[in-house]
């Protein structure tokens, strides 16, 4: 069953709502939600956090919260049925993942039935790592992080935001480490499952 949705800009394309649906195949409002803020600096004011609760509702789920991991306790994320990670800066949301042992959680979540959902900076965690950001430019490493290495939901880099203009500095990145990189353009995700296949929704 496909439990990772990894996504660039989020719902944009209809085809990602319709895996939602077929995931759960059923009355969603007794469905519980937690959208993980804490890669953003305005945490549950961030316009796409917003706009995602507001999307999760009017797809059906009754109880859509926000989350932070740098303050709460990620063990509280096994009671909820969807998790849906917000983007913002990758290193400190990767950060705060390892920190706060989410990493870990978020594996006995997936085991235990969930859907994970990712959002820029959401899936690029979900990935083997994060330095391909370091080719690419993309979020400031204000953090100081040194250790890349990310949850390895899916043993690949993924790259959301993906245009022709990043292509240089990813086939750079792949020939140098060796790892595949998974090119989200906006409005494309990557669904599937750990240890399993995975599909392009384009």
């Amino acid at each position: 069953m496909n439990n990772i949705i990894l996504t660039s800009s989020g719902f944009s394309n209809p085809g990602i709502a319709k895996k939602i649906d077929d995931f759960f195949s059923g009355d969603l409002r007794d469905r519980k939600v937690a959208i993980i803020t804490t890669a953003s600096e305005d945490k549950e004011k961030n316009e796409f956090a917003v706009l995602a609760l507001s999307q999760l509702r009017e797809m059906g789920f009754g109880d859509v919260i926000f989350f932070d991991i740098e303050k709460q306790d990620p063990q509280e994320l096994l009671d909820y049925d969807v998790v849906y990670v917000n983007g913002g800066n990758t290193y400190y949301l990767l950060y705060w993942t390892k920190k706060s042992g989410f990493d870990i959680v978020v594996r006995d979540f997936l085991q235990k039935g969930g859907l994970y959902i990712g959002v820029s900076a959401g899936s690029i965690i979900a990935g083997n790592s994060i330095e391909v950001l370091n080719h690419t430019k993309g979020d400031p490493n204000e953090i100081g992080l040194t250790d890349f290495s990310a949850m390895n939901l899916v043993n690949k880099a993924i790259e959301p935001h993906y245009t022709n203009e990043s292509e240089n500095a990813v086939s750079a990145y792949e020939k140098a480490s060796g790892v595949e990189v998974v090119r989200l353009a906006d409005g494309m995700a990557f669904v599937g499952e750990t240890g399993g296949r995975f599909d392009l929704i384009k």
